[in-house]
């Protein structure tokens, strides 16, 4: 059966394909669906090779969530990178996705990515600027304000609580915008507007949100591998 999806403006032709446990704890649905439909090349190429920040949706309110998708809405990606899928059916079966695939050795496990996925529903967002407003346009803002790159509308979360920047080098790095609630890496309080350096597979918290760094790699073996 085919299914036509609606990405930026956009309509998509896809075989429908068997959904599993862990693609259900995760959204939004366009991400899952080009993960399932195309190869590993094709969905790391549509979101420009950028990582994935995992938000665990645990707010019983819902407000969390509903940021998170309001955003993806109203902010969507640019066309440069989605159309390199073009429009054109492709036939993906779960079955012929590798088994047992090695690890990410640049990024988290498939192994841990499964664990967390089945444990708590998450949302995946691309970490990268969304807003261009002139200021600061190697950072890419975190809050709970509606006008930050990645917004978390949760009580815990300020306004303006962090923010991702490059260092020299390329890697990513986070620092605590001076928040109400602090912001941790790993196990490590981050210092107010001091670069800390991160990676795929480190989990952060931005008050009491807790957020995984994940590669477009991972993501993709995750939600393939049976």
């Amino acid at each position: 059966m085919t299914v036509d999806v609606r990405l930026n403006h956009r309509y998509y032709q896809f075989i429908a394909t068997p959904v599993t446990v862990i693609s259900k704890q995760l959204c939004p649905d366009e991400v899952v669906t080009l993960a399932l439909s195309h190869p590993i090349g094709e969905f790391t190429a549509a979101y420009g090779d950028a990582n994935f920040l995992l938000v665990k949706l645990d707010d019983p309110t819902g407000e969390l969530e509903a940021g998170l998708a309001a955003q993806q809405t109203s902010q969507s990606r640019t066309g440069s990178n989605l159309n390199v899928l073009g429009f054109h059916t492709v036939v993906a079966d779960l079955h012929d996705a590798p088994r047992g695939a090695k690890d990410d050795l640049s990024g988290v496990g498939v192994a841990e990515l499964r664990r967390r996925l089945t444990q708590a529903r998450h949302f995946a967002i691309t970490l990268e600027k969304r807003v261009h407003d002139g200021s600061y346009q190697d950072r890419v803002s975190v809050g709970r304000a509606r006008n930050k790159d990645v917004v978390l509308r949760h009580p815990s979360v300020s306004k303006f609580h962090a923010w991702f920047e490059r260092d020299p080098q390329g890697n990513w790095c986070v620092a605590d915008a001076g928040s109400k609630n602090g912001t941790r890496a790993n196990t490590t309080d981050v210092a107010v507007r001091e670069l800390a350096k991160i990676k795929p597979g480190d989990v952060l918290r931005f008050g009491s949100v807790e957020v995984m760094l994940c590669s477009a790699d991972s993501l993709w073996k995750t939600l393939r591998v049976s």
